[in-house]
């Protein structure tokens, strides 16, 4: 299945949230009036626009204040004002003293009012007390976009999508605005991950999520994202598998034969953004070992 794209898009997330991570700590932010002066500065404006502008997966990087408030962000100077102290990522972090990074529910963004999750950090000063968060977000789009690639090579009766481990949706395609963020707890989707296994496939018949929940018999298959809170579904309707389980056979060896080719084609536009993170790592730590 799908899941290796959706693996690699986290991981380069992942990779821009610790690289910005870096260069605050090769900063010696060490107290909040430090951290202020190190993250409203214009020189951290052109670092965010940066990470966004060289990767086409980040939608926006924010450095955010111990109050929500928006510090710098990567797409004006200044930033408008913007408290996000009810986001769930926020809310989390003020509370706790989490190392590990922060994957948020789905929410419409506030500057474009597009789909957006975010992967968060904590940010401490030298004694852990908590200065704001750090965050990279990444468009719902880049998912869904390629998860239509995926269906109209078969049927559009055939559906992908993406999920928390909390089975609430992340992004899908066809995408369908009013459910995103809302569990869905009825699906064969769950009743494969509630065995116990990372992945499976079965033919159900139960109420539909995304129709309303009208009872359907339909085909799902589900994978879940190694080290990774999410889990990939795709669902396809009954007379498609109906015409024959040899067709059925060949159809998902196509499937996955098509997921591998696009996932090697986004895998390689991935690892060039990677090599610029990396050279634009070396160029922070050569520059900062400079001005000392």
């Amino acid at each position: 299945m799908n899941t290796e794209h959706a693996k690699q898009i986290i991981q380069n997330g992942n990779r821009v949230l610790e690289n910005l991570m870096d260069v605050l700590e090769l900063s010696k932010v060490g107290d909040e009036s430090q951290y202020l002066k190190f993250a409203s500065d214009y020189k951290q404006f052109e670092l965010l626009k940066e990470k966004t502008a060289a990767n086409a997966i980040i939608d926006v990087a924010t450095f955010v204040d111990e109050n929500g408030n928006v510090i710098n962000f990567s797409r004006s100077y200044p930033p408008p004002k913007i408290n996000l102290s009810d986001r769930d990522y926020f809310i989390y972090f003020k509370n706790n003293n989490d190392k590990s990074t922060f994957f948020s529910e789905p929410v419409k963004n506030r500057g474009t009012g597009g789909w957006v999750f975010y992967q968060v950090k904590r940010i401490n000063d030298r004694h852990d007390k908590f200065l704001g968060v750090v965050l990279v977000g990444i468009s719902s789009k880049v998912f869904s976009e390629y998860y239509e690639i995926l269906a109209n090579n078969f049927n559009s009766k055939v559906a992908f999508a993406l999920y928390k481990s909390d089975h609430k949706l992340m992004t899908r395609y066809p995408f369908r605005e009013n459910l995103i963020g809302k569990a869905n707890l009825e699906g064969g989707a769950k009743r494969i991950l509630d065995t116990g296994k990372p992945f499976g496939n079965m033919i159900v018949q139960s109420p539909r999520f995304t129709e309303e929940f009208r009872i359907e018999e339909r085909f799902v298959g589900v994978r879940k994202l190694e080290n990774y809170p999410f889990y990939v579904s795709v669902t396809a309707n009954k007379d498609i598998y109906l015409k024959s389980w040899v067709n059925t056979l060949w159809w998902i060896w196509g499937l996955t034969l098509s997921g591998i080719i696009l996932v090697v084609i986004s895998v390689i536009q991935i690892s060039k953004a990677q090599n610029s993170l990396q050279k634009e790592l070396v160029n922070s730590n050569t520059k900062c070992n400079f001005e000392k």
